[in-house]
């Protein structure tokens, strides 16, 4: 009997670690780069508006931009980011393109900001 419960245990165990692939619709890792980048940066704009009710309108207004952009609706967003997040190694390879491509934008937007004092 202790075998037959020891036996059923580490299947149970080994069914659960299985998991089951990545899901059906999961947003490319090169398209989800590009997916986190807009809305990082939607974000970073949106939390310049002082007033909250504003800030949550316009955010979901913008969210709602780079959705269409990209071809994608929330829910796939948010599936393909649990996905993921359930990958810590891949969310991280992908959030150092995210980051290198966000430090490209800001080297491009900061000499047009500079102004000389004479």
């Amino acid at each position: 009997m202790k075998r037959l419960l020891a036996f059923f245990f580490c299947l149970i165990f080994l069914v659960s670690c299985a998991g089951e692939g990545e899901p059906k619709g999961l947003i490319d890792r090169e398209k989800m780069v590009l997916v986190l980048t807009d809305v990082h940066l939607a974000n970073a704009y949106t939390s310049t508006v002082m007033d909250l009710d504003t800030m949550k309108q316009i955010t979901a207004d913008y969210l709602h931009l780079v959705y269409k952009k990209h071809g994608i609706d929330s829910v796939r967003f948010k599936q393909s980011l649990k996905y993921y997040s359930e990958h810590p190694g891949i969310l991280s390879e992908m959030y150092d393109q995210v980051l290198d491509r966000l430090e490209k934008k800001d080297k491009k937007v900061a000499p047009a900001e500079q102004v000389e004092v004479e």
